[in-house]
């Protein structure tokens, strides 16, 4: 089902750190690592998000750690959140094959793109000149820093989480965030060792991309505790950007191709593929699952902005929920999905009630 589906590593084209948030206090993540909270937390009613009257707050949720809430009655197709990522990339290996998507917003792509620059194609100038700014290289062509980093993240290597962390880094190191815009969000609390031994060869390959790109070289707070903490928060809390839109027949067909190979991951291939890309929000990744989610999830203007709306009258103060999986999937698979990927027992009333 497009538009269900989060990404992230396990579920080929989720990744992220477990929040506990998504998994609950005591929950163990990918691997079995116990997940930790991230640096801020609801109290009382909540933190408001947005203005004044703004549908929901992030507030401490019994069983989940946080969660969004309804800040206000909530009416049936309501648009009740829209977020731009902070961060989103390709699917790992996309300078090789299709689908063509946008290098700046995830737009499926034609035969022709709207623009090219940094050896990237783009929907348009607009967009181009936007990732140029903030998430691609410095130079008119992509540089052999990157072209290793890039083969390192390709089919059977490290995969598209580094990809998300370079580009947050760069985005971080050009003004655009601070480095600590995910501290928020959860994370699973992985070994050192076992991240180290994991994610090394990737942070040593970025350094060198940033070493190579940016005055003065990689920034100070560019080290290891840095990179590893962002793919910590970034192994659970990713979507897999799946966008509407697809230009043409032989887009459509590759998309059909990796799926088709990429969906076999996991407990019988939920929420597999690639899609568009992947990408990460802040708001939206304090959203826990359930399998009768109030909300449904859409990449409506055909890009990589995330868009939830309310699937039915919802009052003030319930909690609200979206989907990690095809609801439409037998329980059981979508019970053990769920744990594989991000450590929990569903206990939805779906789940309860053996639906």
């Amino acid at each position: 089902m497009l538009g269900l589906s989060r990404a992230g590593r396990g579920l080929v084209g989720r990744a992220g750190r477990g929040l506990v948030g998504r998994a609950g206090r005591g929950a163990r993540g990918p691997s079995g690592a116990p997940l930790r909270g991230g640096a801020a937390e609801g109290s009382g009613r909540g933190l408001a998000v947005g203005p004044p009257g703004a549908a929901v707050r992030v507030a401490a949720a019994e069983g989940f750690g946080r969660g969004l809430w309804a800040a206000r009655a909530l009416r049936a197709g309501e648009r009740v959140l829209e977020e731009s990522p902070v961060t989103s990339s390709p699917p790992a290996g996309a300078t090789g094959g299709a689908p063509r998507v946008c290098w700046g917003c995830l737009r499926a792509l034609g035969a022709r793109p709207g623009a090219e620059a940094g050896g990237r194609a783009f929907c348009g100038e607009t967009c181009a000149a936007e990732a140029g700014r903030w998430s691609l290289g410095r130079g008119p062509a992509v540089s052999p820093e990157e072209q290793g980093f890039e083969q390192l993240c390709g089919p059977g290597g490290a995969g598209t989480l580094p990809l998300l962390a370079l580009r947050l880094a760069r985005a971080c190191a050009r003004g655009r965030h601070a480095p600590s815009v995910l501290d928020p969000l959860c994370f699973a609390d992985v070994p050192a060792a076992s991240s180290e031994a994991a994610w090394a060869e990737p942070f040593e390959a970025a350094c060198a991309v940033l070493a190579a790109e940016e005055p003065g070289g990689a920034p100070a707070w560019f080290d290891f505790a840095w990179w590893s903490g962002v793919l910590g928060r970034l192994h659970v809390n990713t979507f897999r950007v799946d966008a509407l839109g697809v230009a043409d027949f032989a887009s459509l067909r590759a998309m059909a191709a990796a799926e088709a190979a990429g969906g076999a991951g996991g407990a019988g291939g939920l929420g597999g593929g690639g899609g568009n890309g992947t990408a990460a929000y802040v708001v939206a990744s304090f959203l826990n699952h359930s399998c009768e989610p109030p909300l449904v999830q859409s990449f409506a203007g055909g890009d990589h902005r995330i868009s939830f709306t309310a699937a039915r009258d919802i009052a003030e103060g319930e909690q609200l929920f979206t989907a990690y999986v095809d609801v439409e999937a037998p329980r059981e698979a979508r019970r053990g999905h769920l744990k594989w990927a991000y450590g929990f027992d569903c206990s939805c009333p779906k789940c309860l009630d053996g639906d």
